[in-house]
């Protein structure tokens, strides 16, 4: 452990072996986790006046206070450590993902006698198959409507199940045909099993003997001249053949490997990928990355990759990548899944043929991903612009709000009442800012919303280049109290006695979304449409719900105490 402020005097204590180092600021908290091959040049690569340091990392390491490193004994294990450190203690410079978490799945619930297929959006419960993830809900539902032509399976509810059976009648899917009706013994569970192993085969992409089965099915039954069986076989070939045009990878049916692509600009990173089985396409997913530090297409795949397999992903003999052949990284990243997955891994960037046709597809929906989240950051930095403009301009300000502050008062019948505070900076809430007040009455005259308001204000003036707390030590630009004249009354007085100077106060009412200032009797009224009116709405409705939340939990602790 170094002091940053040393870094140089006592350089020679950082050791030249692969290992994983720390950044720590002066809270302790660890705010950047990296690995290196050798961590005194890492290290110290940060400080050199000759690397010029990009934005990032020069907040990064004027935050840093200490830097810490372990030693490993090599880079698989320093791999391991450092996804292991990131989710540890989330540190704020290192990546940020977002990726598809609310993305539907296809499921078997092994808990019940007879399980159950359904759709979900979690993936985290005990003893229970997951297929996917699939890009769009009305697709899952209509894969699993022609599903279920072919494999007549459970999918209802436990309470619909039991209601069946007691009542002894199965419900509408039964007697359609789209359920096999375990509920009332149609079916024996160890015939449901095996029709579930052929759903959950098919579902991994072994289609070619379910559909060698059908249609052998279907001509036996039209030889017999039973015709209206073998049209029930047709009707589920054209389901199963339905199912597989809309997920046909066209490429050969031996292939089961998962496709990544990764595009990139300055900010951000979308990564794609499509996950095939036996030639088929049986789910896909994204994730849109926030670059801090790391800038490297490499790095940021190799830490999707770490964070989708280390958990319930089932590993691929093959991987396919969009990137440059890079030797070190591929190496690595292969002995490390091979061991994970208890087989030989290998990744492949392919030049030619079919599969880098899905390759070239798969980048194609990155591009679209990540122009498309272009597009909305830019109308969001535009829109964000214009409605702080707009704001400054009807307050009469010098500049537009960097810092805005909401308060808002909430109570039952005077009791347990809460103030609280929201904070936007840039246009934007950053709740780590957040703070609640309990409302102590220190102001004389009747418990109503303007003295709470009053005594909320002036406990926060006072705090202002006073507080320990960042957030009650910022001077805000702009403050924002929920209601009409008296509100905004009781809280410029409160303003006017403190002496603080250059914060601009109005509120809002929600009646007709009025706007008040001080010493002004007619109200400020904006257009609808205005982007101002909708940023000032956003601060005072979570302003209200931050002060419901907390009343209610100080409520809820205060009846269960008495």
């Amino acid at each position: 452990m170094i002091e940053v402020a040393n870094i140089f005097d006592k350089k020679n204590l950082i050791p030249e072996e692969p290992g994983v180092y720390k950044y720590l600021n002066l809270q302790g908290e660890v705010i950047y986790v990296g690995k290196a091959k050798n961590l005194k040049k890492r290290i110290l690569s940060y400080f050199s006046l000759s690397k010029k340091q990009n934005n990032r990392t020069y907040a990064m390491i004027n935050k840093a206070n200490i830097v810490e490193w372990t030693i490993v004994s090599s880079e698989i294990e320093a791999l391991t450590l450092e996804y292991s450190y990131i989710q540890k203690f989330k540190p704020k410079y290192n990546i940020l993902y977002t990726d598809d978490k609310s993305y539907p799945y296809l499921a078997i619930d092994y808990n019940d006698k007879f399980p159950r297929v359904f759709i979900t959006r979690s993936k985290r419960k005990v003893n229970i198959k997951y297929f996917g993830p699939f890009p769009q809900i009305w697709a899952i539902r209509q894969t699993l409507s022609n599903i279920t032509d072919i494999f007549p399976l459970r999918t209802c509810a436990k309470g619909v199940f039991q209601g069946a059976k007691m009542s002894n009648r199965p419900c509408l899917l039964g007697f359609i045909g789209k359920c096999l009706a375990p509920c009332v013994d149609k079916i024996s569970q160890s015939q449901y099993k095996q029709i579930l192993e052929e759903f959950s085969q098919f579902m991994f992409g072994n289609t070619h003997g379910i559909k060698q089965k059908l249609r052998k099915q279907m001509l036996k039954a039209s030889d017999d001249q039973n015709y209206e069986l073998a049209a029930l076989y047709k009707k589920k070939l054209d389901a199963l053949n339905c199912v597989l045009a809309k997920n046909s990878a066209e490429i050969s049916d031996s292939v089961t490997a998962d496709f990544f692509a990764i595009i990139s600009d300055e900010l951000e990173a979308a990564v794609y990928a499509f996950y095939v089985a036996k030639g088929s396409i049986i789910g896909e997913q994204k994730w849109l990355v926030t670059k801090n530090l790391i800038n490297s297409d490499v790095k940021i795949i190799e830490n999707i990759l770490f964070n989708l397999y280390s958990k319930d992903k089932q590993i691929p003999g093959k991987i396919f990548l969009n990137i440059n052949q890079n030797i070190d990284f591929f190496n690595i990243l292969e002995k490390y899944l091979s061991g994970l997955a208890d087989k030989k891994v290998k990744i492949y960037e392919p030049q030619k043929g079919k599969t880098a046709a899905l390759l070239d597809k798969t980048y194609q929906n990155a591009k679209q991903y990540l122009e498309t989240n272009k597009l909305v950051r830019m109308q969001n930095i535009e829109t964000k612009t214009k409605a702080l403009e707009e704001i400054s301009l009807v307050l009469n300000m010098l500049k537009p709000p960097f810092r805005i502050e909401c308060y808002d008062v909430s109570h039952t019948a005077g009791n347990y009442r809460t103030g609280s505070m929201v904070v936007f900076v840039d246009g934007e809430p950053i709740k780590k800012f957040y703070r609640q007040f309990n409302i102590r009455n220190n102001f004389p005259g009747a418990k109503d919303d303007t003295h709470a308001i009053a005594e909320v204000i002036a406990r926060r003036l006072s705090n202002i280049d006073n507080s320990k707390d960042e957030s009650l030590n910022l001077k805000p630009d702009l403050i924002i109290v929920d209601g009409g004249i008296p509100q905004v009354k009781a809280a410029a007085r409160i303003l006017e006695e403190s002496r603080i100077k250059d914060i601009a106060l109005c509120s809002l009412a929600k009646r007709l979304e009025e706007i008040y200032v001080p010493y002004q009797k007619l109200p400020i009224i904006l257009s609808r449409s205005s982007a101002g009116l909708y940023l000032l709405q956003r601060l005072r409705d979570e302003s209200h719900r931050f002060a419901i939340n907390k009343h209610r939990a100080r409520r809820t602790k205060g009846l269960l105490n008495s």
